[in-house]
């Protein structure tokens, strides 16, 4: 007999479900980003809080649910908060997917193995760990999933039936409410339902019902128009008009503006996410993958249609819809099609498990096979698992990228708080939107430097503009990353991480620098330096900035080397730049007499060995690939800057 309830479950599934929910929730909570992060996710972290509006489609069940959240929680600060609710949905999401992959026929050993994969996955683990829409997105997919699964088990003249449709129809109009997406599982649903549905709606109640149960949780998007109009304190795009709104939340100018791809780009696309998708899960979980596929066709082909389709609609409108960033896919975007994939694996284990079972063997070769497949799959995850593990640590403790695009562990907290305690009043920051967040957050949650502008160039021509602008305005103007526009400007200076756009150089160096008299041969002088951080110890980072002053006017575009020594005497770390300031100041563009900033950050490795290091730098010049040519300081190609002890 069929179930007449969905959520019907035999005890020990409940438990392993939720044992494998808590222990991945626990890893997520080790890993978790200790504070604000930058794009996206920096977003996520402020704007709930204040109940503002994020970026289109605006993603107002998220908003309202971080809002609740963010002020229920009362742990660490807000940022800490909001990405621990991304460790929430993302652990109940690996309980949910063992259910789905027992209901889908599989024995327990391959459903554990289905959510390890999927908790483990190097990009679902990442976003567990910090704030966004990510993780809730790929649980109200899994649930709808799920309910589409089980609703089709129940016989359709039960009252179970009947309520399992309305859960399902609120669940997939809060998933609408979340995230659009969601409609390209409608073919799917429908494929795999269609015979349901036609005998559930006959009852005009029945129908009535699920669809005040569907339409209902879309009456959130009204939060935009109306928030919109009340003036909140993070508003970009403004939804408060008809026009705007419906812009901002179904894209009208990006669906009108949108071009077919040819067939070579689909194809370097297709190349691209599966290589992707072997080194996510991969090359044997990538094969038990289509094993699995494979399998489930023999035992429930319907079901294995409907997660097909499902799985090729969510892949199809990544390669053809989305515009790649430089050589990568916006892969965030297959997250559910990651928890699909997922399912397959365990089922695939599940048919190697039971092909193992069924061997004509004597003794207990069979069960003895099928264990260790089973022991062996668990430490090959295991493995990949501790790898993403360390990737993760290194991640949240890495010093600042050349263009600062990588904010996800402390470089967010340091680059911010160093930008605020250093740009001067009344100030305007031009950043993308990956540096942004994080000062925003700074500004809107604690309140500092309110009378800096902080703006995201969506559009960089218009740079120049926005900088002629703001010195109109009396505004002094700083650049948060190494921005084209900058590129043969004069006066450029790193303030701290930043870059400012002075409009007359520089001619000495920062009281609290410490100063130096270093001579590179008559054209260049090394004339102080600043640590910004006084205790240092492994695992930190070292964030410095050098003084330079050109001596006479160049020619040529010198480089520079910054190195750094251990106790050893062993070189255990090199930077090098083709010019000053985020390598957009050539020397040939430096006046005379001018000093300009050049800002670093060094990490110090936590194996390294605790003691003395030192500081050096070359300066050198290189006209053809493979030959260099020193600047000499005394005798000496190479100067030592600064000594320091690392805990």
């Amino acid at each position: 007999m069929k179930r007449e309830h969905i959520l019907v479950f035999k005890k020990p599934d409940i438990l392993v479900a939720s044992l494998l929910g808590l222990s991945s929730f626990i890893i997520y909570l080790l890993t978790l980003s200790p504070d604000i992060v930058g794009g996206d996710p920096g977003e996520a972290q402020f704007v709930p809080y204040i109940l503002g509006l994020m970026h289109a489609p605006g993603y107002p069940l998220y908003t309202l649910m971080g809002w609740v959240w963010g002020h229920a929680v009362p742990l660490g600060n807000v940022a800490l908060r909001m990405n621990l609710l991304s460790a929430v949905w993302a652990a109940s999401t690996v309980a949910l997917i063992y259910l789905m992959t027992r209901r889908l026929g599989s024995n327990r050993a391959g459903a554990m193995l289905a959510s390890f994969s999927l908790a483990l996955n190097p990009l679902f683990w990442e976003w567990a760990t910090m704030a966004g829409i990510r993780s809730l997105t790929a649980f109200s997919f899994a649930l709808v999933l799920y309910l589409a699964l089980s609703l089709r088990e129940t016989s359709a003249e039960g009252k179970g039936s009947i309520k399992a449709f309305w859960l399902f129809c609120l669940v997939l109009g809060l998933s609408l409410a979340h995230h659009r997406t969601i409609v390209l599982l409608f073919p799917a649903l429908a494929f795999l339902l269609w015979d349901k549905l036609i005998q559930l709606v006959r009852s005009p109640r029945i129908l009535l019902i699920a669809l005040i149960m569907l339409i209902i949780p879309l009456l959130l998007y009204l939060y935009l128009p109306i928030r919109s109009l009340m003036a909140p304190p993070f508003d970009r795009d403004k939804p408060n008009t008809l026009d705007r709104f419906l812009d901002f939340v179904i894209f009208w100018g990006a669906v009108a503006s949108s071009r077919f791809i040819t067939v070579s780009i689909f194809l370097k696309r297709l190349y691209v996410f599966a290589s992707y998708t072997i080194q996510q899960f991969h090359w044997l979980g990538f094969a038990l993958g289509f094993a699995g596929l494979i399998y489930l066709a023999k035992i429930k082909s319907r079901e294995m249609v409907f997660l097909l389709l499902s799985y090729l609609a969510l892949v199809g409108f990544t390669l053809v819809c989305i515009p790649m960033l430089g050589e990568k896919l916006l892969f965030f975007l297959l997250l559910p099609a990651h928890l699909i994939f997922a399912l397959w694996i365990g089922l695939g284990v599940d048919f190697l498990m039971k092909l193992a079972l069924g061997l004509r063997t004597s003794g207990n070769w069979p069960k003895a096979i099928s264990t260790g497949l089973f022991i062996g799959s668990t430490m090959g995850l295991g493995m990949l698992g501790l790898n993403n593990y360390h990737v993760l640590e290194e991640t949240r403790r890495a010093p600042l990228d050349f263009y600062r695009q990588s904010l996800r562990g402390w470089n967010a907290r340091r680059f911010a708080e160093l930008t605020f305690n250093l740009v001067a009043p009344h100030s305007l920051i031009i950043a993308d939107w990956e540096q942004a967040t994080p000062l925003w957050y700074l500004q809107l949650i604690e309140g500092k430097r309110p009378d800096v502008q902080v703006i995201s160039l969506d559009e960089e021509w218009k740079f120049d503009a926005v900088v002629e602008k703001a010195r109109q305005e009396g505004r002094p103007v700083y650049a948060a990353r190494a921005f084209p526009a900058l590129y043969g400007r004069r006066f450029l200076d790193n303030v701290g991480p930043v870059i400012h756009l002075r409009e007359e150089p520089s001619t000495h160096i920062p009281s609290e620098a410490i100063p130096l008299d270093l001579n590179f041969d008559g054209k260049l002088g090394l004339k102080g330096y600043k640590l910004w951080k006084i205790s240092l110890k492994r695992g930190d980072v070292l964030p410095i900035t050098l003084y330079w002053q050109a001596l006479t006017p160049m020619e040529q575009a010198y480089s520079f080397s910054v190195r750094l020594v251990g106790p050893n005497g062993k070189e255990v770390i090199q930077q090098d730049r083709p010019a000053a300031v985020l390598g957009c100041y050539p020397t040939f563009l430096w006046s005379p007499g001018e000093v300009i900033g050049d800002y670093y950050e060094l990490p110090l490795k936590p194996n390294w060995p605790p003691g003395q290091y030192k500081l050096k730098v070359i300066v050198y010049h290189s006209p053809a690939p493979g030959v260099w040519y020193n600047l000499k300081v005394g005798e000496s190609e190479t100067a030592e800057i600064a000594s320091f002890e690392v805990k």
